[in-house]
């Protein structure tokens, strides 16, 4: 192949297009390949290879599905599912796309393609080809980076979608699937058209036979066969998911509410209480309380007398609410809007200058403290109250019968957990975890309301020759903040909680 023709695939007229290989073992068939066409309409078009190849005017390279080429592949799996080479070898269990991978492999080798950055489990296992745990030198399981603050965001034809995991520095978004269409159409004459989901798009609600009748309407044809994008950039036929109990209405229209979860959420809030309570709320109705002189002295200042020094502020960051001392070291100047946004608050409702603190609270300490406070915090918080009321509670502390219809997913927030089961700190909206289907172990999380399931990490102690961290009983645990013998002596909130569960703050 020489350059111009090279120079003429990746120009700025075809960028953008992605190819679609398909599985088999019989070589003569190895060139399906489909690829995109951009419609203004929002939609995409995919079409053969044969029309590809008249389109640039020469055979298909193997350079063309390499890790630097402009095209995103998607290759076709035993189960009849899509998915990019780099995530079909290293998917997750449950999404798995058989065995019969041998022109995926094949075109992976010749490409090399990058074997070693794995797409994650979960709890960000990697795996291999196998579908089997890949361990470091030292025989530790291998993770990948879990990302946060702006790092989570991409763009997409539809809008910003979140991503959770960083699938290495070789590995484009193209690679990742993060461009997939969000539903993909195979036609009855074996064309194949995309839609990106976007807000007033017309289908919002539509069941799968909804959506066939409009696509057939609009496009003359009858579909064969719909494909749904999952999380992790796998075109999933909606057949496959429905054998594997998974629920294709809510992943239809999944995609929508990425950023608006906890929308009447505030974005800074104080655990005042057991309640994570609006920073605007606490520090208006108490300007020069303790709160608001631990918030201007920043995290190494000495806490004022009878306060304890792990003051527990967070953020709502899209479907996660983040510690603050994560969120403003990773967010500095979205962390700063928040801070001044939060000051001028105040000094409107009452007149009164409030300085808070608005570098980074990251520590030597933070990690341990933030671990050390939410392993003894709720595994599970709700959104509770309205308006200006509206906050974080335990939902141990919400009476009700029915929590999945007063709370559904979409309002609780489950505590996100490491691989050996100790808390990270982060909290991420359950109904993200439920489009994602992520392990059974954080979905049953509600299973143990009332009683704390997760393991204690408990510093070794020397004197009886302890060198290593160990696991205590829930008999055994001490009360949140507390000194072994001492009531807990975190400020309390006087409250009183109402019908509704909203709780009236006095000043």
């Amino acid at each position: 192949m020489s350059n111009d023709n090279f120079e003429n695939i990746v120009s700025e007229e075809n960028r953008g297009k992605r190819l679609y290989v398909a599985d088999t073992s019989d070589s003569n068939d190895a060139r399906d390949i489909r690829f995109e066409i951009s419609n203004p309409d929002g939609t995409c078009r995919l079409v053969r290879a044969r029309e590809f190849e008249a389109h640039i005017g020469r055979p298909l390279h193997y350079q063309d599905v390499g890790p630097k080429s402009t095209f995103n592949i998607m290759v076709k799996g035993g189960r009849g599912d899509y998915a990019p080479p780099g995530i079909l070898q290293h998917t997750f269990k449950e999404e798995t796309l058989g065995q019969k991978l041998t022109l995926a492999r094949r075109t992976m080798a010749d490409v090399g393609a990058p074997f070693k950055h794995l797409t994650p489990e979960s709890q960000g296992l990697m795996k291999d080809g196998k579908g089997e745990l890949v361990y470091s030198k030292s025989g530790r399981p291998m993770h990948v980076r879990e990302l946060s603050g702006d790092d989570r965001w991409y763009e997409t034809p539809g809008g910003r979608r979140e991503r959770s995991y960083d699938y290495g520095p070789q590995v484009t978004a193209e690679a990742a699937g993060e461009r997939v269409p969000d539903i993909t159409f195979e036609l009855t004459d074996d064309q194949m058209i995309g839609i990106y989901r976007t807000e007033g798009d017309g289908f919002s609600g539509d069941t799968i036979q909804q959506l066939k009748a409009k696509v057939k309407e609009k496009a003359g044809q009858s579909v064969r066969n719909v494909y749904v994008r999952s999380q992790s950039g796998i075109a999933q036929s909606v057949d496959n998911l429905e054998r594997d109990g998974k629920s294709v209405q809510k992943r239809l229209n999944s995609y929508l509410r990425d950023v608006d979860y906890g929308k009447d959420l505030p974005e800074l809030m104080i655990n005042y209480g057991n309640d994570y309570w609006p920073a605007k709320k606490v520090l208006t109705l108490k300007p020069d309380g303790d709160h608001a002189k631990r918030l201007q002295l920043g995290p190494d200042a000495e806490a004022p007398n009878g306060y304890d020094h792990k003051l527990s502020v967070v953020v709502k960051d899209g479907a996660h609410i983040v510690p603050v001392e994560y969120y403003s070291k990773n967010n500095a100047e979205e962390f700063r809007r928040i801070v001044e946004d939060v000051e001028e608050h105040v000094k409107t409702s009452t007149s009164a200058e409030v300085k808070l603190y608005s570098g980074s609270w990251d520590y030597h300490k933070a990690y341990e403290d933030i671990s050390e406070s939410t392993q003894t915090q709720s595994q599970i918080f709700v959104e509770v109250g309205k308006g200006e009321n509206t906050r974080l509670a335990p939902i141990q502390d919400v009476s009700t019968r029915d929590v999945d219809r007063s709370f559904p997913p979409r309002k609780r927030y489950a505590a996100k957990v490491g691989p050996k089961g100790f808390p990270t700190g982060l909290y991420e909206n359950m109904e993200v975890m439920d489009s994602r289907d992520v392990s059974k172990r954080v979905k049953d999380t509600l299973r143990g309301v009332g009683s704390n399931q997760m393991p204690t990490r408990v510093k070794p102690d020397p004197e009886r020759g302890e060198t290593r961290i160990k696991v205590e009983p829930e008999s055994q645990r001490r009360a949140p903040f507390s000194p072994a013998g001492s009531t807990n002596n975190r400020p309390k909130l006087d409250d009183r909680r109402s019908r509704d569960g909203d709780t009236a703050m006095r000043g």
